[in-house]
């Protein structure tokens, strides 16, 4: 079926003059469709995990006679903020096999999934892209791989912080962004995912591991509380893409935020199974002061929202 209507797609654009890209994961993992595909199709190959290979990916339609090109991800959707150590292998390496088996070309892909996120997020992920698309890697072997990637990256974030933000006197923004995978290491709900913003106070935690949540949120809230106002200083350090750091600092507050949530879930729970221990009073205080909290997250987001975007 999938085949029939590729077919069907084909015929209209080629009234057209137009030639079709099609993604390539359905012919991967049903690799009997390939022989009854539009032979001057376009195979966009895609994969967005950090993998030291993507040959099982390409090698399907290199072997049976298609242009293709490699689709690497900044890995920002469904993200609080993009998960820039992933995406910077994905890339290299994606780009670094489609140059090795002939592909046309490389998209860079950023899928706004969640339609939350912000464009200016993006940027690393994008011009990471640029650079292995210009002069991808050269290593196939694992460690060989891993300290060309380490290298380029090195040079690669001094270019960010001089060119891309234009940083004045030996500040850094990287060093700054590259915090936001410290907060992914620790064992919060969600790991820095939207959903541990959007998820509900009423998911209760078991008994046992309440001590545990408790130590790993005091622990989130008070780094990405620090990681927030680092950025905050960091706008007046810079001449240029303001917008950028004012959206890595709203994600560390979100994070920050999520992490509050949490916290207040415990203590909604405590009350919950004990109602002498506070006074609904306190318990909606806490609340509301969650509800102040997150109304201003809004106010920052539509303002940044109209700084990179029209209404319709």
């Amino acid at each position: 079926v999938y085949a029939m209507h590729i077919n069907k797609l084909n015929d209209i654009l080629k009234k057209h003059n137009k030639r079709m890209m099609m993604w390539g994961d359905i012919a991967v993992n049903h690799q009997e469709i390939i022989g009854q595909l539009p032979k001057d199709l376009i195979i966009l190959s895609w994969g967005y995990d950090p993998r030291d290979s993507f040959d099982k990916e390409i090698l399907p339609f290199k072997q049976s006679g298609f242009e293709f090109m490699v689709a690497p991800g900044v890995r920002s959707w469904s993200e609080i903020y993009p998960n820039l150590q992933v995406a910077v292998k994905n890339i290299a390496n994606y780009v670094r096999d489609g140059k090795e088996h002939g592909a046309m070309g490389m998209i860079n892909t950023a899928w706004d999934d969640d339609g939350e996120t912000l464009f200016n997020a993006n940027w690393h992920g994008l011009i990471w892209g640029a650079e292995m698309a210009w002069k991808p890697i050269k290593s196939q072997e694992k460690p060989d791989a891993e300290t060309e990637i380490k290298d380029r990256l090195s040079a690669f974030n001094q270019g960010m912080d001089v060119l891309f933000f234009n940083m004045k006197n030996g500040e850094s923004m990287m060093k700054s962004l590259n915090k936001f995978s410290e907060l992914r290491d620790i064992p919060v709900f969600g790991n820095m995912g939207n959903n541990s913003v959007w998820g509900s106070i009423f998911d209760f935690y078991p008994k046992e591991e309440i001590q545990k949540v408790m130590q790993t949120n005091k622990t989130m809230l008070e780094k990405a509380s620090a990681l927030a106002k680092e950025f905050h200083k960091k706008t007046t350090k810079t001449d240029s893409e303001k917008v950028a750091v004012r959206v890595a600092e709203i994600a560390a507050k979100k994070a920050a935020f999520a992490a509050n949530k949490n916290l207040f879930i415990l203590e909604l729970q405590e009350i919950h199974d004990n109602l002498k221990i506070k006074s609904l009073s306190e318990i909606k205080l806490l609340r509301n002061n969650l509800f102040k909290e997150l109304h201003q997250h809004k106010i920052d987001y539509i303002g940044l929202w109209k700084e990179e975007n029209r209404e319709y």
